[in-house]
């Protein structure tokens, strides 16, 4: 069967050969139809609409080539033809759809900064510079960019399935754990709307999925390329800078080839090897990927005036009584905010039947994917656990990094949706090691 097929035989190019045929195809088609558009003004919304269902039977002919299995192929067709259909019709009516779902300030957001990029303003956000591009080849016009939120989003499914093979996940929970992660229904929501969250989400499930390749397979190109992804991820928000760093810190101090934990002169050299790395990166690229960072933390009152400035920014804010005045308000709030930042909107902050369906629909994911993790992990072997142990440290510091930095319920479920990914393999590796307790590489 598919599913157990050694691992090695799945072309690690799939993902890459995909991205560049899909933009390739979309250049040729904007070199194509933008001339019809400006001849022949045609109307944005036959234009875009034709870009959109071109593109999208290209991809799924693109993925027909790939080695997936028939189930997740047809589980692709379907849902991903539902969200072009939706993407089609709900822009004809955007404002009111929008104001439903109180969405307006973040998807409005970057629709002018990339308006004002195009027009020569740079003190714009990466997102709002990708946008921007994408105006610059086929016009300003919100559905294509979404269009490529939709791509991002089916990437990251495609690369979760991956995963989850890498991992020797059995065949039923490898389907279970592909579904859950498709119709997660807050993450829908979000790659629906001009939201830079796709993007990321799809680079950490990218950075994951080289990641295990490198502990299954050892060889620097699959740790370099998890580094890489995750560096990229952090571009869209400094809060994922958890990733790069736990991954490092695996690097210098674990060697899967031996499957054990050591330091010695040859994680010595790693060491010097990770921080002249880290130094290089951040003297070029760190105004960029520590934005967030540099902007809460430049000193006491900068971190003051922020946190005040974000408790009164939003209608779902919890914990209003707490605020930041100094990094000790930092640490000793942060237990409670992670909690907060997980499960949010709690029962007691409420407002109505929009933040019951939040947590029915959101909340209680994480809910059950916590419990789980909790109750399972002692029935899985050493040899899983180890890898586990290792996305779990990876999980909690994400959690409280954008735990101490997130003040309301609508935000932390934006956020916490960039790296559900992680918990649901957790808990995929708890759930199948129970049964399978031989996870190892082929030697």
């Amino acid at each position: 069967e598919l599913l157990h097929l050694d691992c090695k035989s799945i072309k690690i190019v799939m993902g890459i050969y995909m991205i560049k045929a899909l933009l390739a195809i979309m250049l040729v088609e904007g070199v194509i139809l933008g001339p019809l558009q400006i001849g022949y003004n045609l109307d944005e919304d036959i234009y875009s609409i034709s870009f959109i269902v071109i593109n999208f039977f290209a991809l799924l002919l693109l993925l027909a080539k790939e080695k997936i299995p028939n189930w997740l192929y047809e589980l692709v067709f379907i849902f991903y033809s539902m969200k072009i259909v939706l993407l089609i019709f709900i822009y004809f009516h955007i404002d009111t759809v929008m104001n439903a779902l109180s969405i307006r300030d973040v998807d409005a957001f970057f629709q002018p900064e990339a308006i004002a990029y195009i027009s020569g303003d740079t003190d714009v956000q990466v997102y709002s510079k990708i946008v921007a591009y994408i105006y610059i080849i086929f016009g300003p016009i919100m559905r294509i960019p979404v269009f490529y939120n939709i791509v991002s989003s089916l990437l990251a499914d495609i690369f979760f399935f991956k995963t989850l093979l890498e991992l020797n996940i059995s065949s039923k929970h490898i389907k279970l754990f592909t579904i859950m992660f498709m119709i997660l229904p807050w993450r829908n929501v979000l790659s629906m709307f001009m939201i830079r969250e796709a993007f990321p989400t799809f680079l950490v499930v990218l950075s994951v999925y080289f990641f295990v390749r490198w502990w299954k397979y050892r060889g620097e190109k699959n740790f370099i390329c998890a580094i890489i992804s995750s560096i990229f991820s952090m571009v869209f928000h400094s809060g994922l800078a958890a990733i790069p760093v736990v991954m490092m810190m695996t690097y210098i101090l674990y060697d899967p080839g031996k499957c054990e934990w050591a330091f010695n002169f040859k994680t010595a050299y790693k060491f010097i090897a990770i921080v002249l790395a880290i130094a290089i990166i951040l003297i070029v690229f760190g105004d960029v990927i520590l934005y967030k960072f540099a902007l809460a933390f430049s000193s006491d009152d900068g971190l003051s005036e922020w946190s005040n400035r974000v408790i009164n920014g939003a209608g779902s804010t919890y914990l209003m009584d707490f605020s930041y005045s100094s990094i000790n308000d930092v640490v000793l709030q942060s237990p409670l905010r992670m909690v907060y930042f997980l499960f949010s909107p709690m029962p007691w902050d409420w407002r109505g039947a929009a933040d019951i369906l939040a947590f029915g629909i959101d909340s209680s994911v994480y809910l059950l994917g916590v419990g789980i993790a909790f109750m399972k992990i002692d029935y899985v072997s050493n040899q899983r656990r180890t890898i586990i142990n290792v996305m779990i440290c990876m999980y909690v510091f994400l959690v409280l990094i954008f735990g101490t930095g997130t003040f309301d319920a609508g935000t932390a479920m934006r956020h916490r949706a960039k790296f559900t990914s992680i918990l649901l393999l957790i808990d995929a590796m708890c759930i199948s090691g129970i049964k399978q307790k031989n996870y190892s590489r082929d030697r």
